[in-house]
């Protein structure tokens, strides 16, 4: 049985390599975030999940831009977001 050290240090090497890893990721530019280029689904779908969430808790704690508050649900599902603008 390994040590609790032993165990310790396996867990902050593979963190270390998992944060080092990301910020190549990151820095490197493989990934083209440019607005021409469509995301991946796996992506969307997450930018989507962030964002809805982001303005459904805002809304609720009401400090969210006058803009955001007039959005209705199915516009932002919908990505009709612009048309919902001032």
């Amino acid at each position: 049985m390994k040590s609790h050290s032993q165990i310790g240090l396996g867990v902050a090497v593979a963190i270390a390599l998992i944060v080092i890893g990301a910020a190549a990721f990151v820095t490197s530019g493989v990934y083209n975030t440019g607005a021409d280029d469509h995301h991946t689904a796996l992506v969307r779908t997450i930018i989507e999940a962030l964002r809805d969430r982001s303005g459904a808790r805002r809304l609720h704690r009401g400090s969210t831009p006058r803009y955001y508050r007039q959005l209705t649900t199915s516009s932002l599902a919908s990505g009709r977001q612009a048309d919902a603008l001032p």
